[in-house]
């Protein structure tokens, strides 16, 4: 029987070194799959059954054509592509460092505006501003529709003291948040809270030009808005927007922190 009119089957292998070694016969040609099996004996009369394909893995580790060709696997897909990121990646720096919770950041917010509160109420205090203050409250008639005038007078005979405390508080408030971030990585809400500021990119402190643009974007922007006709009440939502921020922003990020490229984290 000739090669060509032969059913699709397996078939002593032509090629192979036994009468138990078995190649498959595709009904054009010998393909690279082969089985070993011992040879049977049958009882007299019983007629042969072919055996049943049992495709098996090419001997080369290699995928196989029906002409009998090998073709190379497709590469696999770079690591990451079509997979969206895990809820674990999106809390993290790219080089791993847990960000720090909203929650964290709002306990050290309130403890800093605490310091910060308390270092301002001593600065009153040295300029004479609260016993001044007690004064006015004393002085205003309780029946008056109208308080402008005692207003008036009161910023009059005080206005180096007020002038002063305007810009010391800005002064000091600089100095709290861009110094000891810059140097420290933290101001001392968040080393009680254990978080710190750090670039987002890469390890390291932010250094003293992220520092600043934190401030001056958190506190400098909005001061400066209040001080603008009809932009008070921006000045007023502002802060409080930047704080909320970090609630639906993936990174965890303030507004504040995009524009100085800062991230605080856990540690």
């Amino acid at each position: 029987m000739s090669e060509q009119s032969r059913e699709p089957g397996w078939y002593q292998d032509p090629f192979g070194t036994g009468p138990e070694d078995r190649r498959y016969w595709d009904g054009e040609t010998w393909l690279a799959v082969q089985q070993t099996q011992p040879v049977a004996f049958e009882a007299p009369g019983a007629p042969a059954q072919p055996a049943p394909p049992m495709p098996q893995q090419p001997q080369t580790g290699q995928p196989f054509d029906q002409q009998g060709k090998t073709y190379d696997p497709p590469p696999a897909a770079p690591l990451g592509w079509g997979q969206p990121a895990s809820p674990e990646d999106r809390i993290r720096t790219p080089d791993g460092v847990e960000l720090a919770s909203w929650g964290r950041r709002l306990a050290a917010y309130v403890v800093d505006a605490i310091v910060l509160g308390v270092a301002f109420a001593v600065l009153g205090g040295v300029l004479g501003l609260w016993s001044a203050f007690t004064d006015l409250a004393e002085s205003i008639d309780p029946t008056a529709t109208d308080l402008t005038p005692q207003v008036e007078a009161f910023v009059a005979q005080h206005s180096g003291a007020l002038l002063a405390f305007s810009l010391l508080q800005i002064l000091i408030s600089g100095a709290y948040h861009v110094v000891l971030v810059a140097t420290r990585g933290r101001t001392i809400g968040k080393r009680m809270l254990g978080i710190r500021v750090r670039l987002r990119e890469r390890e390291g402190l932010p250094m003293w030009r992220a520092a600043l643009s934190r401030w001056l974007v958190h506190y400098g922007l909005p001061t400066l808005l209040s001080g603008v006709p009809g932009l008070a009440f921006l000045g007023a939502a502002f802060p409080i927007v930047d704080g909320l921020w970090p609630l639906w922003d993936p990174r965890r990020q303030a507004i504040h922190d995009k524009l100085a490229k800062t991230a605080v984290v856990r540690g």
